[in-house]
């Protein structure tokens, strides 16, 4: 094939490329009546924001079948055709928008382009409301950005401001001679915001391998909205993935060490094929090379921990056992790398007696460390065919190790001893 016609047909294909994705960005919604007066229909108005004429065949509008449940579903309220230079309005019939609050949708094909969302939290869930529902034969506006309700209706003309009185309103409807010379004073001609939705992953980049950590996200849009329902697609990068329709905070652990890529992409109803955004992360996973380095005598029984790794280790839920009793390490505690640090009997309450056998678990209740040294045996092992949620760590996933509560010595119980405990030395 000649070179000149396969460089015609990259650049014809680039170009349709970037018009349908610039055309996508330039249509909005603009006004919407959703509760008309009777006999009326309702309608939506869009706007062409951008300089060139769009062809909306391939568009459609949606709206929400029950805004009020949990479970609610998208439907296809209108598949739109034309094309639009400035203003066109569609209407859509009578009693298809829910008068106390829905969701309307406009999508370039399954691309969403723009969404207004009217009513309050009870009436929509799931959603992020931009404006209360309109009463009945008021229309919702974007006004300078803003979505303004119980506005008086402009249908095929620029947003009047929210300003303006209906007596004005009336008088430029009906004076069509002075339509063109008075719209530059007599309308606030807005400024639409495209909606551009961004989505942030909130984990640490350091974490220590077979340790459960915290993973959450953030997703929010330029109109100040953040939306905490949809389909989050997370995939970890070790051959797992899952699905969740909230952005609620859950725990992971990676078992090996390595650079792993954390990625989420975010599609804003169950049936988008196109994500609406995504974020990328690489999360460094280090071994814990936690070792018991030493311990004291009769007159100062100590126990030193040594940390030979190059990353700070939490400890927090990680536990201390010696001989007779359970030593919890304290939310929030840090060895520092390579580092050492020497834990007081007064702060562990224990005695030489203690210190034959020592063993440390972290909060996976794995053995990490023990003394004297012995080859680390994981309490609990997996298999290479267990499935996602043994690394999918509940929050309240919070099972002591530790067998009795009267055995455990606690930082906020400096006084107890193996004389009061009622433990009989083994």
């Amino acid at each position: 094939m000649n070179k000149k016609i396969i460089k015609l047909q990259i650049v014809i294909i680039v170009g349709f490329l970037f018009y349908f994705n610039f055309a996508s960005a330039s249509v909005v919604i603009n006004e919407f009546v959703s509760h008309p007066n009777s006999g009326e229909q309702e309608w939506v108005e869009l706007r062409n924001t951008g300089d060139s004429p769009v062809d909306l065949t391939g568009w459609k509008l949606t709206e929400l079948s029950s805004p009020n449940k949990d479970n609610q579903t998208e439907n296809d309220l209108l598949s739109l055709s034309g094309i639009i230079d400035d203003i066109l309005v569609f209407d859509v019939g009578e009693s298809k928008l829910n008068d106390a609050g829905d969701s309307i949708g406009l999508y370039n094909g399954s691309v969403l382009a723009d969404r207004v969302t009217y009513g309050s939290d009870s009436t929509v869930k799931n959603y992020s409301i931009d404006l209360v529902a309109s009463t009945i034969g008021k229309s919702g506006a974007l006004i300078s950005g803003s979505w303004q309700a119980n506005q008086d209706p402009t249908k095929n003309l620029p947003n009047l401001d929210s300003n303006n009185s209906n007596e004005n309103t009336n008088e430029i409807v009906n004076s069509n001679s002075n339509v063109n010379s008075n719209s530059s004073s007599s309308f606030t001609k807005k400024e639409p915001v495209v909606l551009k939705i961004t989505t942030k992953i909130i984990s640490p980049k350091i974490v220590t391998a077979g340790i459960p950590f915290c993973i959450s996200s953030l997703t929010n849009t330029n109109r100040d909205e953040t939306y905490t329902f949809g389909r989050f697609v997370w995939n970890f990068g070790d051959g797992m993935m899952s699905q969740k329709n909230n952005s609620e905070t859950f725990k992971y652990l990676y078992e090996y060490p390595g650079d792993y890529a954390l990625t989420l992409s975010y599609f804003a109803t169950s049936f988008s094929k196109i994500p609406e955004s995504t974020d990328r992360v690489i999360i460094k996973v280090v071994p814990a090379e936690i070792f018991i380095s030493g311990t004291g005598d009769i007159n100062d029984p100590f126990i030193e921990i040594n940390n030979k790794s190059n990353y700070e280790v939490d400890l927090s839920g990680w536990v201390l056992t010696a001989s007779r009793y359970y030593f919890n390490f304290p939310e929030g505690m840090i060895l520092l790398p390579n580092k050492t640090v020497k834990l007081s009997p007064k702060i562990t309450g224990f005695t030489k007696d203690d210190l034959d056998n020592i063993t440390i678990t972290n909060s996976n209740k794995e053995i990490v460390a023990t003394y004297p040294l012995q080859p680390k045996t994981a309490v609990k092992s997996y298999t290479s065919s267990k499935n996602i949620s043994n690394n999918l760590v509940p929050l309240d996933n919070k099972t002591d190790p530790t067998p009795e509560d009267s055995q455990v010595i606690n930082l906020n119980d400096l006084g107890a001893s193996a004389g009061n405990s009622g433990l009989n030395s083994s």
